[in-house]
């Protein structure tokens, strides 16, 4: 694992997690991690927003930093710029797959919410509570039939972190034809075959002419590994889960939660080069 002497020089693109990253356990962006951005953008790097998050939920944090130009969401199944108004990139989950992933959730007790272009949505009365619970946010309420005739980004169940722990090794789920990963404690998600913060990225890049080794990215889960795995040099927080750490090119320094991504950008750009 490389620390702080990580060369700076010849970053184009800097790709930013959200929950756990950039936002601070209130779900707010710090001043520290505000000026961090405004210190890359300053740098001539082009600062994106990835996350596991809908589109829909990602807005308000880009227009919270002028010059965000584009969000790479749904765990790389949507890239877009800000307002949505120009979509680079759009895989859905295969219907077939989220039919099975739908029906086995129920067999198991896992309330099932569905990630589409129109937005978050429950076909049940737990997937509403149980959401609004563990994230704060209130999915819509539709039908089985009207959740399986959207376009899908991907499907998540919801449940305790004890049972989601081992979920991926049960050889029901293990059979869903679909990528498996986690980026919450209470969230288990489905996405296309191939699907991941890297594929979004290497969309992205490739529309704005930046190669792979010019990109650099941040964030703290499993889901971001793809992404860290892509990415020239990467940065994970040091409060994050271990195999993000492990993956990462740079752990940031103990510190304030709600400052860890601000860390993690002054060791790269305060690195020898």
């Amino acid at each position: 694992m490389l620390t702080t002497h990580t060369a700076a020089r010849g970053h184009k693109l800097a790709a930013i997690d959200l929950d756990g990253t950039l936002l601070g356990p209130d779900h707010t962006i710090s001043p520290a991690n505000v000026q961090a951005v405004q210190r890359l953008q300053a740098a001539g790097i082009e600062v994106v927003l990835a996350s596991g998050r809908h589109q829909g939920t990602m807005v308000a944090f880009a227009r919270a930093l002028p010059g965000v130009r584009w969000i790479v969401s749904v765990q790389g199944a949507q890239v877009a710029d800000v307002e949505g108004a120009r979509v680079l990139h759009q895989s859905f989950l295969d219907p077939v797959a989220a039919r099975q992933v739908l029906d086995l959730g129920h067999q198991m007790g896992f309330p099932a919410l569905v990630y589409s272009t129109e937005g978050i949505a429950t076909d049940s009365d737990l997937g509403v509570e149980s959401y609004f619970k563990h994230i704060g946010h209130r999915p819509a309420r539709i039908s089985t039939e009207q959740f399986l005739a959207t376009r899908t980004f991907k499907i998540v169940w919801v449940g305790e972190p004890e049972r989601l722990a081992t979920l991926a090794q049960e050889a029901r789920v293990a059979a869903m034809p679909t990528e498996k990963l986690r980026s919450h404690r209470h969230l288990f998600e489905f996405v296309q075959p191939g699907v991941s913060k890297a594929t979004g990225l290497a969309a992205l890049a490739a529309q704005l002419g930046i190669r792979r080794e010019e990109t650099m990215g941040f964030g703290d889960a499993d889901n971001d590994v793809p992404m860290f795995d892509w990415v020239r040099t990467s940065v994970a927080m040091a409060h994050g889960w271990p195999e993000a750490r492990a993956r990462a090119t740079l752990v940031t320094s103990a510190g304030p939660v709600e400052e860890a991504f601000a860390r993690g950008v002054d060791a790269v750009l305060d690195a020898s080069p």
